[in-house]
C-alpha cells in the first residue's frame, strides 16, 4: 500500500507539473501572461503538487510503518514500535509544516497577480490539497 502511495503521488505531482507546462516553477511567482489552468489536477484541488507530494510522504510512511525496516535496526518491541513510529511521522509532518504557509503566501500571490480571474477559480475548484476535505 505504501508503495502505492509513493507512485501514485509522484504520479499525481508530474502531472500537475506538466499541466502547468512553463508557467511551472519551484519559486513563487506569477510569470508575464500568466492565466489560471484549472484544467486537468487543477479541476480536482487548487494545489496538486502539494497534494502528490504530501501522498508520496504518506506513502513512506505506510512504508516505514509496514516494512520491518525498524524493526531490524530497533527489534520488535512496543517501545520500538512507537519509536518507529515518531521518527516515520517526521516527513509527514515536516512536509505539512512547509506546505501550508507556503499555499497562504501563493494564494495571496495569486490573487493579487491575476484578481478576479484566481477569485472565480477559488469559488470553483474550494478545495486546496483533498477534494471535499481541505
Amino acid at each position: 500500500m505504501g508503495l502505492i502511495l509513493l507512485a501514485s503521488g509522484s504520479l499525481f505531482r508530474i502531472w500537475a507539473m506538466e499541466t502547468l507546462g512553463r508557467l511551472f516553477t519551484f519559486q513563487l511567482t506569477v510569470r508575464k501572461k500568466h492565466k489560471v489552468i484549472n484544467s486537468g489536477p487543477f479541476g480536482l484541488v487548487r494545489h496538486p503538487s502539494y497534494t502528490g507530494a504530501l501522498i508520496m510522504v504518506l506513502g513512506e510512511f505506510v512504508v516505514l510503518q509496514t516494512g520491518n525496516i525498524g524493526q531490524r535496526y530497533l527489534g520488535s518491541s512496543s517501545r520500538s514500535s512507537w519509536v518507529i513510529t515518531l521518527i516515520s511521522a517526521i516527513p509527514v509532518c515536516m512536509t505539512l509544516a512547509v506546505i501550508l504557509p507556503r499555499i497562504e503566501r501563493e494564494e495571496a500571490m495569486l490573487v493579487d497577480g491575476l484578481g478576479q480571474e484566481y477569485r472565480q477559480y477559488r469559488k470553483q475548484v474550494p478545495r486546496r490539497l483533498i477534494p471535499g476535505v481541505l
